[in-house]
């Protein structure tokens, strides 16, 4: 069951047991599974420090993170919390919508919209932002006694840990239930270390910050006051921020002590008197509510009555239960790591009061790119995209909690701005209902609110939970729906329903050719709203909204149809082609909307696959001839993922592992397991930053490539590469909330077990079409001489009925009694993380495409 973090403490709950029986039974699976040796064996080891930050390795338990790195000489935890953000919001001179369509009407002014309104365009101010929540920074007083020589982060654990040269060692964790970061240092008896609080999570110009401007700027306005008071086992430092907010940052110390020279100085001394010396700290905000020193008191004075390894059991426990919900075996050892790797980020960065924002919970600057905003045009739904089908769908419950919340707010933005009703989500914002940034013509990228709203459709499908579609996702749905029922006019050239004024996806990256920016029925916003009205039908049919239900059915109706140019999907009908845009939008018709798969519509099959293969030469630099400017593409932040969703979803499994592995993993994986922002030679990566949409959407495109329910059909194993001989999935959630576990040896399919925990009555398609019904096998496991008769729909997909909590077993008679699940060593070579691709998807392909080897290794 999803569990709630701590702010105040209490007793951690039962029923998170086995981490010490470590092997998982499932019910109808044949076999159990190690999952400690699954999912520690793609653990990250550096054989070094990590003196830029950015190379630093996360934890976090989705409220509190930190970031543990090592300058010389010192030992880092760089500190944020999902609440600790600015948000003041600027009286912004917002042009309202009247205003633009007069302009534009009359101007007629494609390429430069930003005169639109000059004064909303250059209007710009660091607030609101994401902001670190503090720093903890231990100094070595003596040459040497922090030298790191080799630091280990433990994915099933989800601890770190450091040896020292001088044989010292450091554990530190953050504890999944509550706001509590633990520290251990065993071996360093006697020695002093410099001791820092501090209200920003790297030290300004140092470890790789940059100590910018911006930053100096920031630093100057948003601290209002520090009070730091020192005691021989407590350090306290209050931090008062510019809008209000007030955050405490408390540590108190076991087997060491504290001094300084006054009780208010910048640094402490910490004295090591025993063989084990133990740290906790934690933070509280005002946000969470008043009396911040005694809850912090509370939160730290329990932990130490549970002590540290009962502290430690109890998180392993609760991580256990995480990681025993589903997992994956790949032939592909570095995607198998990097799917765990993006559960393990969102389980520690999406549980809190906020999702999780673009740049990570664990970027540490105070100047974040885009102030470290939800970016609602893509960035922010891919994060969420692949949870529920990976079988954490409450972990998607932060950003429909968090846009829930804010719904009022949206309505009176989307009323003062647009004079319409429902909800009109902002593209950007910070924490608020309101666009973070001023620039008019972002405003209209009609699909940034279909998309979020998809998310909650979405967790309803896999999860079945009514309660919280009614509570969160059904206010959100009908919102957007109302609000493009309100915008949509009569195009005068076709007499069908069009979107009057939107805008085209982000510009050309380099200019190559002058794209519109507003324009009718941009090809992305008429696709969002096309797959919205279909959905926000069918969540009011699940509401019990008929009426509704039929307004969104009839306006879907006479929607325009999308704009198709040369045999594909086009940005607009007014838009050339050939153009290498930022994201690959055009393939929105695909996935996410499924307006178009591998199934169907026959007559839209040949367009989806014209415009992937288009598009795929687009995404290349070298395809497009255009000068070096030290990328391999366009942009990729998120095109890999989200163009390996689209191909699984047309049935091309290469594809997607070309996107994957060659387009992405091998031009952009960093040391510390995320993917750079911009593909860069393994030399540059270092010193680059990340978004966390990179990791979720690459876990998705796996998802896709193992298991896929769309279109009312349960398909096992759809896309998957033509070298992947032996793969094996537990626990995927498929629509309509059904937990599918499968194994595949020696390219063929050897059982299928599907569960749920409702009577459900499924169609699956059948993973050996060329077999007679007579050959294949559906069973109760614990009957297995009780044989179901095979019902098919006569279009080769197997009627199954599920019954609660009752498994059942598909598989060739051949087969049985069916092969079980793989066992795996803790150390299974080769290292994931080793990876040093690209690799060649054929045997007959000797090298791949010149487009990725000629960066591979580059300086």
């Amino acid at each position: 069951m999803p569990r709630k973090i701590l702010t105040h403490w209490q007793h951690a709950p039962e029923g998170a047991q086995g981490w010490c029986d470590r092997r998982c039974r499932y019910p109808g699976v044949p076999g159990a599974i190690d999952i400690q040796k699954f999912v520690a064996r793609n653990r990250l080891v550096y054989k070094r420090s990590a003196a830029n930050w950015r190379e630093g390795l996360p934890m976090g338990n989705g409220d509190l993170a930190a970031l543990v790195f090592q300058p010389v000489n010192s030992l880092c935890w760089g500190l944020t919390k999902s609440d600790v953000r600015d948000l003041r919001h600027p009286v912004v001179p917002w042009c309202d919508d009247a205003t633009m369509r007069q302009i534009f009407e009359r101007d007629r002014n494609y390429l430069l919209t930003d005169q639109i309104n000059e004064e909303e365009s250059t209007f710009r101010t660091y607030f609101p932002c994401f902001l670190p929540a503090g720093g903890l920074w231990l100094d070595a007083l003596q040459e040497g006694d922090l030298v790191v020589q080799r630091q280990v982060l433990d994915l099933y654990h989800a601890n770190h840990t450091i040896n020292l040269a001088n044989g010292g060692q450091v554990t530190s964790f953050v504890y999944a239930q509550a706001n509590v970061l633990a520290i251990r240092m065993n071996g360093l008896r006697g020695r002093r270390l410099r001791l820092r609080l501090s209200p920003e999570a790297v030290e300004p110009g140092h470890a790789g910050d940059t100590n910018s401007s911006l930053a100096q700027l920031i630093r100057k306005e948003i601290f209002r006051r520090l009070l730091r008071q020192w005691q021989p086992e407590e350090g306290r430092l209050q931090v008062d921020y510019a809008d209000g907010h007030r955050s405490l940052l408390m540590l108190q110390v076991r087997g060491a002590s504290l001094e300084v020279a006054v009780a208010d100085a910048q640094e402490a001394i910490l004295q090591i008197h025993d063989d084990t010396a133990e740290i906790l700290v934690t933070i509280v905000t005002s946000r969470e509510g008043a009396f911040l020193q005694r809850r912090a008191t509370l939160l730290l004075e329990t932990a130490w009555q549970r002590e540290f390894n009962r502290l430690h059991d109890d998180h392993q426990n609760i991580w256990h239960e995480r990681w025993s919900r589903s997992w994956i075996k790949l032939p592909e050892r570095i995607l198998e790591a990097l799917w765990f790797y993006a559960i393990y980020t969102m389980a520690s960065s999406s549980r809190g009061t906020y999702p999780v924002p673009l740049m990570s919970a664990w970027n540490l600057r105070l100047d974040q790119p885009y102030a470290g905003d939800f970016h609602n045009n893509a960035n922010s739904q891919m994060c969420y995209w692949f949870l529920s089908a990976a079988n954490h769908c409450d972990l998607v419950e932060p950003v429909l909690r968090h846009f829930s919340s804010i719904i009022p707010e949206m309505e009176m933005e989307t009323r003062r701005v647009w004079n319409r009703p429902g909800i009109k989500v902002p593209f950007a914002s910070v924490g608020r209902g309101i666009d973070h940034w001023g620039v008019g013509y972002w405003r209209y990228e009609m699909f940034v609110s279909a998309w979020l709203a998809q998310l909650a459709w979405w967790h309803f499908e896999f999860s079945g939970d009514q309660k919280l579609l009614e509570k969160m996702g059904w206010p959100l749905i009908r919102g957007v729906a109302e609000f493009y029922l309100s915008y949509l006019e009569v195009d005068p050239v076709t007499g069908r329903l069009s979107l009057p004024l939107t805008k085209l996806c982000e510009d050309t990256v380099f200019n190559v050719v002058p794209a519109q920016r507003l324009v009718r029925d941009a090809g992305l916003d008429l696709t969002a709203v096309h797959s919205h009205l279909r959905d926000a039908a069918r969540a009011a049919d699940a509401a019990g909204h008929q009426a509704d239900a039929a307004r969104y059915r009839s306006a879907l109706a006479k929607l325009n149809a999308l704009p198709v140019v040369d045999g594909q999907f086009a940005l607009a009908y007014s838009v050339p082609a050939d153009v290498p845009v930022s994201h690959p939008y055009q393939i929105a018709a695909i996935y996410p909307a499924g307006i178009v798969t591998k199934l169907g519509p026959d007559h839209l099959v040949p367009i989806a696959r014209r415009t992937l293969q288009h598009v795929w030469r687009c995404s290349s630099r070298v395809s497009m001839g255009q000068p070096d400017s030290g990328r391999l593409r366009w942009n990729d932040d998120l095109s890999m993922g989200w163009m390996a969703a689209a191909k699984a979803w047309m049935g091309d499994g290469d594809g997607a592992l070309d996107a994957l592995l060659n387009g992405w993993v091998t031009s952009t994986l960093k040391t510390n397991g995320f993917l750079a922002e911009q593909s860069r030679s393994p030399t540059q990566r270092h010193s680059m930053e990340w978004m966390q949409n990179q990791l979720s959407g690459l876990a998705n495109g796996i998802n896709e490539m193992l298991l896929q329910s769309h279109s009312g059909i349960i398909h096992i194993f759809p896309a998957v590469p033509s070298s992947w001989l032996d793969v094996t999935f537990v626990h995927l959630l498929a629509r309509p909330g059904v937990r599918v576990s499968a194994q595949r040896c020696g390219g063929t399919t050897q059982w299928v077990v599907l569960s749920a925990d409702r009577d459900l009555h499924v169609r699956v398609c059948n993973p050996w079409p060329d077999q007679a019904l007579e050959a294949i096998a559906l069973f109760d496991p614990a009957k297995p001489d009780e044989f179901f008769p095979a019902e098919t729909d006569g279009a080769g997909h197997f009627l199954a009925n599920i019954k609660a909590h009752q498994p059942l077993l598909i598989a060739m008679k051949s087969h049985l009694p069916p092969e079980p699940l793989p066992e795996a060593s803790p150390d299974d070579v080769p290292d994931p993380w080793s990876f040093i691709g690209p690799i060649s998807l054929h045997a007959s392909q000797a090298t791949p495409d010149g487009t990725w080897t000629s960066w591979w290794g580059m300086n």
